[in-house]
């Protein structure tokens, strides 16, 4: 079964961004979890004023080269601020004491939307977390904005033996968001992902391409929705 997500009933909207220890969702863990919440209003996508950051204590050690690129550290006893002007994040509250919060954020009815920039690495890390705190994994709609298609654009790079840059930063500019709005992608910031996922999709000028549920396969198939959405208005 797929589902079709209807952009023309009230819902929430979550755009979440988050930021690991490294690659591997069931050794490595979830060092900062954003959401931005998001509304459509007359067939635009608006950005609320809510805006969750979450910061959690991993456990273990983060390794050097994840350190340097997300100024997150973890040196129990140690200062907040450590080496390179990382956080450090073994004075913050682990994924387990702060499940209650996300739970309530992308879990209690009514769902929200999950508005997600390569929902194949982002998925499997929070199902991983809330499989250890015994609670399932994630059912809610997923609105992939790296699967952006704009066919005329696409088929012309192909033809040119280009290929599009699918990267945070090459969506937000192919789909027109102000520099302003996604420079400090570079620079980050906790914040910096779900502020651009945000940015993107309220600046959406193409076609959403289904989420393909085999980017990971231990999510339940029956809950990877069709998305399909028309033209936006500028």
């Amino acid at each position: 079964m797929s589902l079709k997500l209807n952009l023309s009933r009230p819902a929430r909207y979550l755009a979440l961004g988050i930021h690991t220890t490294g690659l591997a969702p069931q050794s490595d863990r979830i060092c900062s979890l954003t959401a931005q919440e998001m509304s459509r209003r007359g067939g635009n996508w608006m950005a609320d004023s809510r805006e969750h950051v979450f910061l959690f204590n991993p456990q273990r050690d983060v390794p050097r080269g994840a350190s340097i690129a997300n100024r997150f550290g973890w040196q129990p006893g140690g200062p907040d601020t450590l080496e390179y002007g990382c956080k450090n994040l073994a004075l913050q509250l682990s994924f387990e004491q702060q499940a209650d919060l996300i739970k309530a954020l992308v879990q209690n009815d009514p769902k929200p939307v999950l508005v997600v920039h390569n929902p194949g690495f982002v998925l499997p890390f929070l199902d991983a977390e809330l499989e250890r705190v015994g609670l399932p994994p994630l059912s809610n709609d997923i609105v992939d904005v790296g699967a952006l298609v704009h066919s005329t654009s696409a088929n012309r790079r192909r033809r040119s033996g280009l290929t599009e840059d699918n990267s945070l930063k090459g969506v937000a500019q192919r789909e027109g968001v102000p520099p302003a709005e996604y420079q400090d992608i570079q620079q980050n910031r906790t914040t910096a992902t779900s502020r651009a996922v945000a940015s993107i999709l309220r600046n959406t000028r193409g076609e959403m391409a289904p989420f393909q549920p085999g980017k990971a396969p231990h999510r339940l198939k029956s809950t990877a929705p069709t998305l399909s959405r028309p033209r936006l208005s500028a």
